[in-house]
């Protein structure tokens, strides 16, 4: 391959810098130069332009301006086709990038290799991203891809099918998306059932060195057959409007842009958005004109069928200097057989036509419609129109469901356990969450989760009875919380007769120093030890015995029993 290199070369000058101070002195400093640019190179454009091969006409190519009607913008580069219909004396620097236009025009030399005459249209384009031009491969254009590009040119900014956003401009991104959403237009509506497999702004449409397989030459074929054909429906058209309207200034450059203002608004039927298309107002029947049979249709300008496109492409090689096994070809392994075109496109590819396509952006060839609404469920974000979205919706298919807490498989409307956890929703004051299913002291948050269930203010790690407000202390263990329980310590001693109440090994306090008497070593807090002590419940410091019986008088009294009576104010 040959590339053309410019250099841009800079003379760079040392910068002499006197500085003068003190005795005189001087010195000088040389300034590092900038980093030179890469050089840019200039690649060649490969490929020609196709209805049948054109050799010598105009080629340009152009940057893309979404702002012009036609989205040409700066032109990059100029050339010519060659006699071979090569594109030659065509470059852009390697640097470009983003999608660029390509237009081949036809001038008073040019000659359509198929016919050996003037094109029947003069002017074709094709839009394609830089990459592919850099990367050398070769771009084709043809009355399909023109069609295509005047398509996208009308809808770049349309959101659904042709991918924009509606916002009133066209980024790049608008401009590849709408030029492929027109390709599979075009492909669906002039492509003859030919070109399921093609991309018409890849695929070549004549023979190349690198069409040597079978799969290939068909696609050539496909491709080919189909461009012969939207032509000599375009040449129909134009026949037509003259025939019934002598005074008709329509050309076939004409038509085709006509078409294509037709279709842009989704089907070929003479009006576009409810406008009459003029250029199209002296047909009779634009759908019937153009989905006549293609097998009785002749290339413009020959007495060749559109059905014998193996032979044209077979015997077009000898001109186009192209040396390739043609075997597929003549045996017929690689052949068209075009069907007639369709008024209506199949922009998703699945063939079914838009104007029947329950998902005209998506393809869904089942065409499943769950909730038989007017979107299928392929392009339905809801596909059960139970006003949740398909994305959140466990059963997107289920009207009566939506969501399955417990992935169970059954939904929570069905499901007596919603969350899963052995408690059924009804008894269940978390029905939704596994991890909880009651709530003693109604706070919102659940028993597990809790801290004090029965919120009464002791924990529940503290409390003895966790569930129930009314108690959180059980002293004696008995199942009988304190408040309840009259004999809290279980001692015997009723808590009213209890001077300890809560210690079953104390019930009385005798000098009331708030040690029980059981562990008090000096009951009576008379300073006498009870083991020695006369009167152990009763204070005597004296201890005194009067009588001497080991008991003290302060708790034995001055009494005296005989036989007849108790006189204790008269013994002595």
């Amino acid at each position: 391959m040959h590339h053309r290199v410019t250099k841009l070369i800079s003379v760079l000058l040392p910068l002499l810098l006197v500085a003068g101070c003190g005795g005189g002195s001087s010195s000088t400093r040389q300034t590092t130069p900038p980093p030179s640019p890469p050089p840019v190179v200039q690649v060649p454009l490969l490929g020609g332009g196709v209805k049948g091969p054109l050799a010598s006409a105009s080629v340009a190519i152009f940057a893309i301006d979404t702002t012009a009607s036609d989205w040409k913008g700066a032109q990059i580069d100029t050339g010519e086709t060659d006699a071979t219909a090569a594109i030659t004396d065509l470059e852009i620097p390697d640097t470009t990038s983003g999608p660029v236009l390509l237009e081949f025009t036809a001038d008073a030399d040019t000659l359509d290799i198929t016919t050996g005459a003037a094109p029947v249209l003069t002017v074709m384009r094709t839009v394609v991203d830089a990459s592919r031009v850099t990367a050398g491969d070769s771009i084709y254009g043809s009355p399909l891809t023109t069609l295509a590009v005047e398509v996208a040119i009308a809808n770049a900014d349309s959101v659904g099918v042709f991918g924009g956003d509606g916002d009133g401009t066209t980024s790049d991104t608008e401009v590849a998306s709408a030029v492929a959403a027109a390709g599979q237009q075009i492909a669906s509506t002039f492509g003859f059932s030919l070109l399921d497999s093609v991309d018409i702004f890849v695929t070549p449409p004549l023979l190349t060195a690198d069409t040597d397989e079978g799969s290939e030459q068909s696609d050539v074929a496909g491709y080919r057959t189909a461009i012969e054909a939207a032509t000599a429906l375009i040449q129909a058209v134009t026949d037509e409007s003259m025939t019934n309207n002598p005074a008709s200034t329509v050309t076939n450059d004409i038509v085709l842009a006509a078409l294509a203002e037709d279709l842009a608004d989704g089907a070929i039927d003479g009006s576009a958005n409810g406008t009459p298309v003029a250029d199209l107002a002296d047909v009779t029947d634009i759908a019937t004109t153009i989905t006549q049979d293609p097998l009785l249709l002749m290339i413009p300008g020959t007495d060749i069928s559109v059905g014998d496109i193996e032979t044209v492409l077979t015997d077009e090689i000898a001109t186009t200097g192209v040396s390739v096994d043609t075997t597929p070809l003549s045996d017929g392994s690689a052949s068209a057989d075009p069907t007639p075109a369709s008024t209506v496109p199949d922009s998703d590819g699945d063939t079914i036509r838009d104007d029947i396509d329950n998902c005209v952006a998506d393809a869904n060839t089942d065409q499943l419609n769950s909730d038989s609404d007017a979107n299928g469920n392929a392009c339905d974000d809801d596909d059960d129109n139970d006003q949740v979205a398909d994305t959140d919706d466990a059963f997107p298919l289920d009207p009566a469901e939506t969501v399955d807490t417990d992935g169970n498989g059954v939904g929570n409307n069905a499901d007596p356990d919603d969350d899963g956890d052995g408690v059924d929703d009804a008894a269940d004051e978390f029905p939704l969450d596994a991890s909880e299913s009651v709530d003693t002291d109604s706070d919102g948050v659940g028993n597990n989760a809790d801290t004090d269930d029965d919120d009464d203010g002791t924990d529940d790690t503290a409390d003895a009875f966790p569930l129930d407000p009314a108690e959180s202390v059980d002293t004696d263990s008995d199942g009988v919380g304190n408040n309840a329980d009259d004999d809290d310590d279980n001692d015997g001693v009723a808590d009213i007769a209890d001077f300890f109440p809560l210690d079953p090994t104390e019930t009385s306090d005798a000098d009331g120093d708030g040690v029980g008497d059981n562990g008090d070593t000096d009951d009576d807090n008379d300073g006498v030890a009870d083991e020695v002590d006369n009167c152990p419940v009763t204070a005597n410091a004296d201890q005194q015995d009067t009588d001497g019986d080991g008991v003290g008088d302060a708790c034995s009294g001055a009494t005296l029993w005989d036989n007849f009576n108790w006189d204790s104010a008269n013994w002595q």
